[in-house]
C-alpha cells in the first residue's frame, strides 16, 4: 500500500501529550525496572518488552482515562499516540492484565 512505511511522528502535532510523556520516561532512570531476576543456570532470555516503553504506555493511557489492559490494547492498534509508544508493535497487548493488580 505505501512505497515506505508511514512515519507515524508526522500524523500527531508537536505539541501533542504523548511527545511529552515520551521525554520525560527517557530522562528517568529505568534500569532498576531492567534487571531480571533468573535461577542460577537458567536460560531465560530478555523481557518481552522494553520496560521503559511499557511505562510510557502506562502512564500515557493513565493520563488519557484508560486504565483497562483491555483497553490499552485496543488502542495499540486504533490510536495513533498509542501506535507511536509501542513503535507499531500491534501483535499482542504489551500490557499483561495481571500488572493491573
Amino acid at each position: 500500500m505505501f512505497l515506505l512505511p508511514p512515519d507515524m511522528r508526522d500524523w500527531l502535532p508537536g505539541d501533542h501529550l504523548v511527545w511529552f510523556v515520551l521525554d520525560v520516561v527517557s530522562e528517568l532512570d529505568t534500569a532498576r525496572f531492567r534487571v531480571r531476576a533468573t535461577p542460577k543456570g537458567s536460560a531465560a532470555g530478555r523481557a518481552a518488552y522494553d520496560p521503559a516503553m511499557l511505562l510510557t504506555l502506562l502512564i500515557y493511557a493513565y493520563a488519557c482515562g484508560v486504565y483497562s489492559s483491555r483497553q490499552i490494547e485496543r488502542r495499540c492498534s486504533e490510536d495513533v499516540a498509542f501506535r507511536v509508544i509501542c513503535a507499531q508493535d500491534r501483535d499482542d497487548c504489551p500490557v499483561p492484565a495481571s500488572s493491573f493488580r
